[in-house]
């Protein structure tokens, strides 16, 4: 029936519309893992830069070295303590370039999934666009019968109604005119009667 077509075209509305809120709240999650993703980029480039620096720190102080001649504790120490410095900067550099990679792997994932949603994202609102084309198409068309539907039973109505009022015209019509013919008979009636009783006094 319409009332059903109506009700599953609003059903689908309804499902197209959270559909497209759940592609939304997905792509805002995967915009954050996106940013997280850029921080964990410029913590490895700032470690990187790190361990650039503390090179040019133990060749300089190595240089110092060799260029004095003599071994000084406390030049010793700092090369000591810097290469300590560089071999924990080493770790901690790999285990980022490790996590950035890793991140990147899953970026990139999320970067397909993320057009994928985007695709079905449009095609749910085209959908949904679609959906309401039809529900308003489908309102439009019941309407359209309902008002038809009225016009006919009013211009039916009307035609009763005319053919009572001619009937009843009609009828009025045959008992004047049978009220007539009886009141004609009855002053024929009475004239001859008079005539009779003229002639008789005669």
């Amino acid at each position: 029936s319409a009332t059903a077509q109506v009700d599953s075209l609003s059903k689908r509305v309804k499902d197209a519309e959270g559909h497209i809120e759940v592609i939304e709240d997905k792509e805002r999650r995967f915009d954050k893992l996106a940013a997280a993703h850029e921080v964990l980029k410029e913590e490895v480039v700032g470690l990187q830069r790190t361990r650039e620096e503390q090179a040019q720190s133990i060749a300089a102080l190595t240089e110092s070295l060799r260029d004095s001649g003599s071994k000084s504790n406390d030049l010793e120490q700092k090369v000591l303590n810097l290469s300590i410095d560089k071999d924990y900067l080493e770790r901690s550099l790999k285990e980022a370039q490790v996590r950035a990679d890793r991140s990147e792997t899953q970026a990139l994932q999320l970067e397909d999934e993320k057009r994928g949603l985007e695709r079905r994202r449009s095609e749910a609102v085209e959908q949904l666009m679609e959906n309401q084309r039809h529900a308003q198409a489908d309102y439009d068309r019941r309407l359209q019968e309902e008002v038809g539907r009225m016009r006919a039973e009013a211009e039916a109505s009307t035609q009763v109604a005319q053919k009572a009022m001619r009937d009843a015209a009609e009828r009025e019509t045959t008992t004047l005119k049978e009220l007539n013919a009886e009141y004609q008979r009855e002053r024929d009636h009475w004239r001859l009667r008079s005539e009779e009783l003229g002639s008789q006094m005669e």
